[in-house]
């Protein structure tokens, strides 16, 4: 069902996740290329936040991110939960770091694995680590803490719990709760596809009628995040970030 959009799972969160948060677009599971949405705030790499690639004799440099995604399947809502982080020490990627990322309870905490990959982040090629548990809170404040053989770095970030609406004839974009960045991305699955993306911080965000045509079925992908930029120690962020996709036929 949802073609571009769909297929990119955790390299594609990780990715558009650390587009806002100082990364690069990454779903995992991505093999399409994903919509480019409007350059953010900061503007970092190709999807960037506002963090510094570190110097040569840097420590860590660390990005994680907490995923929660919403997909209509068949008309019910399907919730997908990750964790992704990506590590290096002096440039180099780091395979053997301790990861991990405490939930807004401060009760749980979930230690990420390395995924025998990396990943480029801002230049910087980082050993990328992943976790996926069952289900975690969506309100509160995650915690980030990573260490290698350089030192701990650690970050935190305020989760938020938003509702959004998208509905017939799909112009009008609405959510609750306040956020620091809010981006809708739509591609059309005709061939040659179309796509349209938008970022704005004030609910509801207006889409153009122009941009559809009549009878064709479009995938959408809308993200909200917040996302702190400064660690304890070294260079990186860390954000949350909330993805609400699905498909639909234009009216």
């Amino acid at each position: 069902m949802k073609t571009a959009l769909r297929k990119s799972k955790p390299a594609l969160i990780f990715a558009l996740g650390f587009w806002l948060v100082g990364m690069s677009f990454f779903f995992s599971a991505c093999q399409n290329t994903p919509i480019s949405p409007p350059t953010p705030f900061g503007s970092m790499s190709n999807h960037g936040g506002s963090g510094s690639a570190p110097g040569s004799a840097s420590s860590n440099y660390a990005v994680g991110a907490v995923n929660y995604e919403i997909s209509s399947v068949s008309g019910a809502a399907v919730t997908t939960y990750e964790l992704s982080a990506g590590i290096a020490v002096q440039q180099t990627p780091v395979t053997n770091a301790a990861v991990t990322f405490t939930d807004p309870n401060g009760t749980t905490q979930y230690p990420l694995t390395y995924a025998g990959s990396s990943v480029t982040v801002n230049g910087i090629t980082c050993g990328f680590y992943q976790a996926f548990p069952a289900s975690f809170s969506t309100s509160g404040t995650f915690n980030f803490k990573v260490v290698t053989t350089d030192g701990i770095s650690s970050a935190s970030v305020t989760a938020f719990n938003s509702t959004s609406s998208f509905l017939s004839p799909y112009t009008s974009l609405s959510w609750t709760g306040t956020t620091q960045q809010n981006i809708i991305a739509v591609i059309s699955v005709a061939t040659p596809s179309t796509s349209y993306s938008q970022n704005g911080t004030t609910s509801p965000m207006s889409i153009p009628a122009s941009i559809y045509s009549s009878g064709v079925t479009y995938d959408y992908e809308f993200i909200q995040d917040n996302e702190n930029n400064t660690l304890s120690a070294g260079t990186g962020s860390f954000g949350y970030f909330q993805i609400t996709d699905g498909a639909f036929v234009a009216p």
